[in-house]
């Protein structure tokens, strides 16, 4: 079974760009002063994340 939620949701303050160590040189990395960047996982887990931003 699959199943999809069709509800509005907030805009995010900010992004979180994480692996940046293993992507092709040729990507760019459009960051946002307000972005985070990682070049691997960051220590927060999504779960922290939504927490952290209300969006639970």
């Amino acid at each position: 079974m699959a199943s999809s939620v069709d509800s509005a949701l907030p805009k995010t303050p900010c992004y979180t760009h994480i692996m940046l160590k293993y992507k092709p040189d040729w990507v760019e990395t459009f960051a946002a002063a307000d972005d985070l960047c990682f070049n691997e996982y960051p220590d927060e887990s999504i779960a922290e994340w939504h927490e952290r931003l209300a969006n639970i």
